[in-house]
């Protein structure tokens, strides 16, 4: 399942101070990739870490998942939302009401009349 050549490039890649990090997630990897044999599935992609964990990234269906996956029949409504009537909230139906409130200005009021603090004398 795991050929040499991958095994080998897998201890390239990690440093050997995480090698038996690495060890034991290629034993976990052989088992899943066994596992994944005996269920039918065609493809598992994985990536190796630089600290030695590998990490499962897609796994294809198997074909207990692919039998059971049929296409849809013609009368299936894919968006019966659309077609839902609105709810009638009675009394609650005025907090939902949009509210248009004038926003504060991001600065603040003009202060030409003001005098600066450059302008002032310094106190003696």
């Amino acid at each position: 399942m795991i050929s040499r050549e991958q095994i080998r490039f897998m201890h390239a890649h990690v440093p050997p101070v995480f090698w038996p990090v690495l060890w034991v997630y290629i034993l976990r990897l052989w088992l899943t990739l066994y596992e994944a044999a005996l269920e039918g599935r065609e493809t598992v992609l994985y990536t190796v870490g630089r600290s030695g964990i590998i990490y499962v990234t897609h796994m294809a269906d198997s074909e207990a998942e692919r039998r059971a996956r049929c296409p849809l029949g013609k009368g299936f409504d894919r968006t019966p939302w659309i077609r839902l009537l609105p709810l009638d909230l009675g009394r609650l139906a005025a907090l939902f009401q949009p509210q248009f409130r004038e926003t504060p200005p991001l600065h603040p009021p003009c202060t030409a009349n003001t005098p600066s603090l450059h302008h002032l004398a310094a106190p003696p």
